[in-house]
């Protein structure tokens, strides 16, 4: 394949379906990305899968950046749109997505999902990590909140 249009892999989609379930149309935060992501997928991103994915989704541009958010862009948008005329799940969203992409199937032994000759540069480790742990304490605060509510 050539290096001016990337291949996509499973996991391109995943990040570009999170996106969209993390944010919609209006686009989706680092931390809204990675909720999205444990949500369809039940397992986190890694710092590599994501800065692979963006850079791939950017360079075609079906997604950018708009200050912190992270938004679906040009044709992918288009096609986004017109199927959410329809009723989606999170998971038919990812479908959409691996169809859109036309990305490979997950392969367990490539989990690493990652083309090295892409990468988003500006989303660091420590970013991700940062965005992980105020995703999962808010989650964890909404958790003990229903638990609450639950008992009153």
């Amino acid at each position: 394949m050539s290096s001016t249009h990337p291949a996509f892999r499973w996991s391109d989609a995943w990040v570009l379906a999170s996106i969209a379930v993390g944010g919609g149309l209006k686009g989706a935060m680092l931390k809204e990305i990675l909720a999205a992501g444990d949500l369809i997928n039940r397992t986190p991103f890694t710092p590599q899968e994501l800065r692979s994915g963006l850079a791939k989704l950017f360079h075609r541009g079906y997604a950018m950046q708009l200050g912190e958010r992270f938004v679906i862009a040009g044709d992918a948008r288009v096609e986004l749109v017109n199927a959410l005329k329809e009723p989606f799940s999170s998971f038919s969203v990812m479908q959409f997505f691996e169809n859109f992409l036309d990305s490979k199937p997950f392969d367990s032994g490539d989990r690493a999902g990652v083309d090295p000759d892409w990468r988003f540069d500006a989303l660091t480790d420590e970013m991700v990590a940062a965005a992980r742990k105020q995703y999962e304490a808010e989650a964890a605060t909404l958790g003990a909140e229903a638990l609450e509510s639950h008992h009153h």
